[in-house]
């Protein structure tokens, strides 16, 4: 079944060096966002790598990842009710897509030496970063997609469901 819903993006800080065509901010610029390479005096040192996130008013499952309430990347977890308050899980945002590598694509060794790679959350295409960069940050988008599509971490044609079109700020 097909979901469209509206979905808030969250831009968010990373460490790591900052590469050709990567999100990023820099004060000289009043920290919008930018896609690094594009920008006239693009210095690494001055510039802080970032992430987006796609994230649902969904309840997040064990084992989702989610926004927290302390506005970071988290894994909803069994354990969830020992480290936040009721309200705060409240607050808690599933993430249906991402930039970020590390949610996106996971690579594990095989018992014979081989890669197998496991594929996580549907990555954000570059050509919305892009976007998102050109309009100077975007707050919500329309996203279509199916939801047991969303679910499951060993789909490799995600991206295929993610569509994205730019809708009013709310």
């Amino acid at each position: 079944m097909k979901i469209k819903k509206e979905i808030k993006i969250h831009m968010l800080p990373t460490e790591g060096e900052v590469k050709f065509g990567d999100l990023c901010t820099s004060a000289r610029y009043g920290d919008k966002p930018l896609i690094f390479g594009q920008f006239e005096n693009s210095y690494p040192e001055e510039c802080k790598k970032q992430y987006l996130y796609f994230t649902s008013d969904e309840k997040p499952k064990e084992g989702n990842w989610c926004i927290n309430p302390k506005g970071l990347p988290d894994i909803f977890g069994f354990d969830y009710r020992a480290v936040y308050t009721r309200e705060e899980i409240l607050k808690c945002r599933k993430i249906i897509s991402t930039t970020d590598t590390k949610l996106a694509v996971s690579i594990t060794r095989n018992k014979d030496g081989g890669k197998s790679i496991i594929y996580g959350l549907p990555k954000i295409p570059q050509s919305f970063v892009e976007e998102y960069a050109k309009q100077g940050g975007i707050d919500v988008v329309l996203v279509e997609y199916e939801n047991n599509v969303i679910d499951s971490i060993f789909n490799k044609h995600i991206n295929e469901y993610i569509k994205w079109k730019k809708t009013l700020d709310i």
